[in-house]
């Protein structure tokens, strides 16, 4: 007797404890889903726009360089004037008035004058009214820029390299106004400055 009541306990003690096992995996709310996962893929990284990239290009090899310089711009050839080499890039979008009320577009040039000593020997040449500023990184070029003092005290900036034996002269116009350069586009001229063969 003692035995049937032993086995009536673990029978009972084993359906209490299947029905609260049941009950507690039934009243349980169903595992959720794993998480969406969202991928968000970064946005192309802008590259710059090249604003030279439908600009014309000069090339020169006997002085051994090239320059590029905006479509709107026309070149005249100074040489005669200013020999060997002296090349204008005039703005044919823009007028200005000049002295004497003349009426002309304002430019860049590019002069080569041959010269045998490095940029800073032709800087502090004699014959030279030229001083040194500073040295500016442009583009992939180290120009060596200096004031140079012409006429009735008028000054203007002149940015140098040393080519193929050639002092390389780059310079913005020198009409007083100050407006008559776009110093933007004349440093986007300057970084497109290439040595060739």
């Amino acid at each position: 007797m003692v035995l049937a009541v032993i086995a009536i306990g673990l029978v009972a003690v084993g359906a209490i404890g299947y029905f609260q096992l049941k009950t507690k995996f039934t009243s349980q709310p169903a595992p959720s889903q794993s998480p969406q996962i969202t991928v968000i893929k970064p946005s192309p990284a802008s590259t710059p726009t090249d604003e030279t990239a439908n600009w014309k290009t000069y090339t020169n090899t006997t002085y051994g360089f090239s320059i590029k310089y905006p479509a709107t711009f026309a070149i005249q050839d100074k040489s005669g004037q200013f020999p060997p080499f002296a090349m204008y890039f005039l703005d044919k979008q823009r007028v200005l008035t000049g002295e004497g009320g003349n009426q002309v577009n304002p430019y860049f040039s590019v002069v080569a004058k041959p010269f045998r000593g490095s940029v800073m020997d032709y800087i502090n040449d004699s014959n030279n009214n030229r001083i040194f500023v500073e040295t500016k990184k442009i583009g992939d070029n180290e120009f060596v820029v200096v004031k140079e003092k012409f006429g009735m005290g008028g000054v203007a900036n002149e940015y140098l390299l040393k080519v193929k034996g050639n002092v390389i002269s780059i310079s913005p116009d020198l009409i007083e106004s100050k407006d008559s350069i776009d110093y933007k586009v004349f440093n986007q001229i300057l970084s497109t400055f290439k040595f060739i063969d």
